[in-house]
């Protein structure tokens, strides 16, 4: 008999219980503090310019860096990228960056794939807001940076 008002004593069970915050229901749901940054990363357009003239040479021919941030579908994760401008024009990105937060590792993480073929994953504290903690990033032939 219990078996039977099980789905039906449920719905009243769950209705009388206060929602829990997503991090109180599932500690690796994505935390607010996060949330909360990337939200001021994509805000207007995401996207900031910095001028590069007091640095430009024959070895970086740039006059300004760009850096675009806009959501993944869901808005569950970022994607970033680091590009370059002459001439006003955009002329190929030097990084692009995925970030998410690892629910196994309960900490925010940032893959870089950078033009040459270099690579990092960068993951933060465990849980902390801070953006510290570790970074392996490898070139290509596996040199450790």
């Amino acid at each position: 008999m219990l078996l039977f008002l099980f789905p039906i004593l449920l719905p009243f069970g769950l209705f009388a219980q206060e929602s829990p915050e997503p991090e109180q229901l599932n500690p690796a749901a994505i935390p607010q503090w996060l949330l909360g940054d990337w939200a001021a990363r994509t805000r207007g357009t995401g996207t900031w310019i910095t001028d590069n003239s007091a640095h430009k040479s024959d070895n970086e021919p740039f006059d300004a860096y760009g850096l675009q941030w806009e959501y993944g579908l869901g808005k569950k994760h970022l994607k970033g990228r680091l590009y370059c401008l002459r001439d006003g024009q955009d002329v190929g990105a030097v990084w692009q960056f995925l970030e998410f937060w690892d629910p196994a590792a309960g900490e925010a993480r940032i893959v870089q794939i950078g033009s040459d073929g270099t690579v990092g994953q960068v993951g933060s504290a465990a849980g902390r807001r801070q953006r510290e903690g570790t970074a392996d990033i490898y070139q290509p032939g596996g040199r450790l940076l």
